[in-house]
């Protein structure tokens, strides 16, 4: 059996401060340093090759053997692949090499060659600098010679001739203002004279034919002239041609040029002279709506032509006459809606398609959904053309936001998918999962837990080698009714017979194993069906509850963290005493007489972890005061008296408001998750900046004797709430996506001579 790893704090706090973390990341990677924007952004050499991750937080893990077994709160475990990922047409899986993009694509366009154009919300491509908009070339290396260094998000592309032409939330590309709408020399990337949008407003939509650039959006003045949400521009000079539809309402996200026609979707009531409803076929040379009338009832995001069919996407419930839910093909002549009905799944966590591509004999569908045709399928999906029945292929793209793949490009061989995800080609896993430690690839192995009204998580995690004992806020886990404990089997992932229970309410925020007993922290009342607050034992055999009774005492107790070292037992948490001693947020028992000790370290404030070795004990948290000494968040303590040691060391959290800018004050306050010893080094994960006055965002390891900060650069963008070192390895878990501007979600693997 290796070594237990120690966990992070409780995860009710997490999920009072998480959104305030969300916040942050942004500001954050804004300011952090990344090289010339030409240059390779190459990672730190302890970051190893590219494993699986997970779609939510990772609270802890435990190694036993060859694999990595980790809990927390999340869904879908998957390979590490980035938001555009070319796959198979045949079975869904990925293709050619393609290099990973560290952040939402948002549109994508073939280059005529082999190779894409990709917009959207990104710094890194393939480990190059790439601001928002990137060339990948047929052979999947990224162009060295496209870097247009755009601003703010690209949301759409169309490429025409040796012009390419994009759209989005950005004021400057290379330095020259464009607010919103530029064409780009296609083998540079530099800006063009042409600059149409003088003021910001948002282009949803780009159709390019000869010399007249159709575009679509919000706006209500482009080209010198004022247009309402459609215009055509001249492709030379930028300005708005006399061609006016006079469209109405909140405006236009789809455009597709055939023959003499112009299709329009979006969210609009008027369109070329008459009422339509969110869909309409326009005249290219008056600008006047044709008979064609679908009389869409919600929004259509994106539409495409194949034969006679008019194939719309996008959040209506009602098209063409008939009943669609969010896809339906119509009548290029009448509108009518065909009877091909796929039946996208509608819910609230849907927000419908967002992107179609269409092949001789399949619609390949893109968005936001759970279901298509009755079947799960989680944002992408395909469907037979002629009958609309869903098909086998389902690459099963993680889901990370409402969002989803929010554009397909199709070829010869394959389908680029891009989006609002991280992986694609994994498999779903509820809060529980287990890697092969050395490569990070998914096992089978799968116990599924689950809780009431969908609201779980696995916080605690511990193994004795013949079975792994399980934490958290759960009701059921491997098919069988446990409260909040349950053990696993290692091989299987079957729950055993091994069932203490725990109070329905409460939650399991900490294990550890000692001889034959599991000990256990939280804000329990009751474990076994006997009284217990906060802190007990159960057998490992037989799950029943040991006669040790510790009296946890404050308003509302917690046991957060457990550490063991020989025969001592460390608590820390949230507490005002224990046995009936003075005992604020830590303490120490003997388990050999099951009595407190005198350790009494005394922190003025809440401690999340514990990491103990026979030479020290060292304690993370909230707290600035500890063993008798200022200590700020994370301290150095004498394992028998609980005085803390001259060790110090000092974190910061940097978040300045624009206005704040240039302050030096400005600071968050920081704290510790998750520690883990490893001879001489403590790897510290929370929430911080930089440590001992060395910039180390969220993880970095420290000299046990010294506190120095040691050499190590993992380059975390979020918190490491979890530590383990094992065999040759430090792994860490948390809220993450990438590690070294490299992705990774919520899981990574070092190795341990790397610090």
């Amino acid at each position: 059996m290796d070594a237990q790893p120690s966990t992070g704090r409780a995860a009710d706090f997490r999920s009072r401060i998480v959104l305030g973390v969300l916040a942050t990341l942004a500001v954050l990677a804004a300011s952090s340093p990344l090289p010339a924007r030409a240059s390779a952004a190459a990672a730190p050499a302890s970051v190893p090759a590219p494993s699986w991750g997970t779609d939510g937080d990772v609270n802890s893990m435990v190694r036993v053997g060859h694999r990595l077994y980790v809990g927390g709160m999340f869904d879908y475990v998957g390979p590490n692949t980035g938001d555009a990922v070319p796959l198979s047409l045949r079975d869904g899986s990925r293709q050619r090499p393609f290099p990973r993009v560290l952040g939402p694509v948002d549109a994508v366009t073939p280059d005529g060659a082999g190779g894409y154009y990709v917009g959207g919300l990104f710094d890194v491509v393939g480990g190059f600098v790439r601001h928002n908009l990137a060339h990948v070339l047929g052979d999947g290396r990224v162009d060295p010679a496209f870097d247009p260094d755009v601003d703010g998000e690209v949301k759409v592309l169309a490429l025409d001739g040796g012009m390419l032409y994009a759209a989005g939330r950005f004021t400057k590309i290379d330095g020259a203002f464009r607010a919103g709408l530029a064409q780009l020399d296609a083998r540079t990337g530099t800006p063009t004279a042409w600059n149409p949008l003088e003021f910001a407003g948002d282009v949803l939509a780009i159709a390019v034919r000869g010399d007249t650039v159709y575009v679509g959006g919000s706006f209500s003045q482009i080209g010198g002239a004022r247009r309402s949400g459609l215009a055509a521009l001249d492709a030379v000079t930028g300005r708005a041609t006399s061609w006016d539809p006079r469209v109405a309402g909140f405006g236009v996200s789809a455009l597709r040029l055939s023959g003499s026609a112009l299709y329009v979707g979006g969210t609009f009531r008027w369109a070329g002279g008459q009422r339509r409803r969110n869909l309409a076929a326009l005249s290219v040379v008056t600008g006047d709506a044709t008979a064609w009338d679908p009389h869409a009832i919600g929004p259509v995001n994106t539409l495409t032509l194949a034969g006679n069919d008019v194939y719309v996407g996008g959040h209506f419930r009602k098209v063409g006459g008939r009943r669609r839910t969010y896809l339906a093909a119509l009548d290029v002549a009448t509108g009518r809606a065909t009877a091909w009905n796929p039946r996208v799944g509608r819910g609230f966590f849907e927000r419908g398609v967002h992107a179609l591509a269409v092949s001789r004999s399949r619609v390949y569908i893109g968005g936001s959904f759970r279901k298509v045709g009755g079947r799960p399928r989680s944002d992408l999906a395909a469907v037979d053309r002629a009958t609309g029945a869903i098909l086998a292929w389902n690459p099963g793209p993680s889901s990370g936001d409402f969002t989803g793949v929010t554009a397909l490009a199709l070829s010869r061989h394959s389908l680029l998918a891009a989006g609002h995800f991280w992986s694609v080609g994994g498999a779903r896993r509820s809060d529980l999962a287990a890697l092969d430690a050395r490569t990070g690839a998914l096992a089978r192995w799968n116990p599924d837990a689950h809780g009431r009204a969908d609201i779980d998580w696995v916080q605690a995690l511990a193994s004795d080698g013949r079975a792994l004992y399980a934490g958290g806020s759960f009701s059921r886990i491997a098919g069988q009714r446990r409260i909040n404990l349950a053990a696993l089997d290692l091989r299987t992932g079957a729950a055993t017979a091994w069932n203490p229970g725990a109070d329905r309410e409460s939650e399991i925020g900490a294990v550890a194993i000692h001889g034959p007993a599991l000990y256990i922290g939280g804000d329990f009342h009751r474990i076994g069906g006997a009284p217990r607050h906060a802190l007990a034992a159960v057998g490992l055999r037989t799950g029943a509850v040991t006669r040790w009774h510790p009296r946890v005492a404050g308003e509302f107790p917690s046991v957060d963290a457990l550490a063991i070292s020989g025969r001592e037992l460390y608590v820390g948490g949230d507490f005002a005493g224990l046995d009936g001693v003075r005992r604020r947020n830590a303490g120490a028992f003997d388990l050999g007489r099951g009595e407190l000790d005198a350790w009494n370290p005394h922190p003025d404030s809440s401690v999340y972890v514990l990491a103990a070795s026979p030479t020290a004990v060292f304690a993370g948290g909230d707290f600035d005061r500890i063993g008798g000494r200022r200590r700020h968040k994370i301290a150095k303590l004498e394992p028998r008296t609980g005085v803390a040691a001259k060790w110090r060391t000092r974190l910061r959290y940097h978040v300045c408001s624009e206005a704040e800018t240039g302050n030096p004050a400005c600071d968050n306050s920081p704290f510790v998750d998750s520690l883990a010893i490893s001879g001489r080094r403590l790897y510290v994960g929370g929430f911080f900046t930089s440590i001992g006055g060395r910039q180390r965002p969220y993880l970095a390891a420290l000299d046990t004797r010294t506190a120095a900060v040691r050499g190590w650069r993992p380059g975390a963008d979020g918190r490491a709430l979890a530590l383990t070192v094992a065999g040759s390895a430090v792994y860490a878990g948390g809220e993450f996506r990438t590690m070294g501007r490299l992705p990774r979600g919520s899981v990574a693997i070092f190795p341990a001579a790397g610090g």
